[in-house]
């Protein structure tokens, strides 16, 4: 036994050392880049209830999934090969929604897609910076995204966040770039992220609307569906 004592003690460091290798190094989200694109969509209907202020009656609003693709939208270039979109029917109206989603894990190829976009909204309609106040959401159980756990609970939505406003032939709605945090590294007393993820998310009609009109439901769905957790800094485009 004494003799295999030091072999032992070898294999122990050894094993050790394997660990604490693997506890520093990024902790990555196994989730491939396509299953990446659809953290921001829903993963069911989406449903809330709106308060009455004054004489008027609180009511539901039921927007119902008709339809997911992994493909680019429509309405919009081909800019990243990890692109998903949702289209929506809101109960009780003709009105039609979509979320969009382009998905991107450099910064350099993100930044290119949001001039292509932009030059590309530039000829096909009208775009603005828009401020969107969101301080009427509570802190509530939203419905996850996909790839995130059952039942998580987001944070609360910002008072304001920052979007790029867009009406053109077929679609009126908002833009948002987001950079999220990917894997992550443990450094000294805290965890960093290591490695990121940029996202462009676009809420919005599939039938030709004045943004002026539509802006209220969109806030709300915006607020109701948006996730704010990693999140590292988001912007218009």
């Amino acid at each position: 036994m004494e003799k295999n004592l030091p072999f032992i003690l070898i294999i122990l460091a050894a094993g050790i050392a394997f660990c604490a290798i693997v506890f520093l190094l990024p902790h990555t989200d196994p989730a491939p880049p396509q299953v990446r694109a659809g953290w921001y969509l829903p993963s069911r209907d989406v449903v809330w209830i709106k308060s009455g202020s004054g004489s008027s009656t609180s009511r539901t609003e039921h927007f119902i999934r008709t339809g997911e693709r992994n493909t680019p939208a429509p309405q919009f270039p081909v800019l990243s090969p990890f692109s998903r979109y949702i289209n929506y029917s809101r109960q009780g109206s003709e009105s039609r929604y979509m979320i969009a989603v382009w998905y991107f894990t450099d910064e350099n190829t993100f930044r290119d897609a949001k001039k292509a976009l932009l030059a590309s909204l530039a000829v096909s309609g009208q775009s603005l910076e828009s401020d969107l106040e969101l301080s009427h959401q509570a802190d509530v159980r939203r419905n996850p995204p996909e790839g995130s756990p059952a039942g998580e609970k987001t944070s609360p939505a910002s008072s304001l966040i920052k979007a790029t406003g867009y009406q053109g032939d077929g679609t009126a709605g908002y833009f948002f770039s987001v950079t999220r945090a990917g894997s992550w590294i443990a450094a000294g007393d805290g965890i960093f992220p290591a490695s990121k993820e940029y996202y462009l998310v676009y809420y919005g009609t599939t039938t030709s609307s004045d943004l002026a009109s539509q802006s209220e439901i969109l806030r709300e769905f915006i607020a109701e569906t948006y996730a704010f957790d990693r999140v590292i800094s988001q912007d218009g485009l």
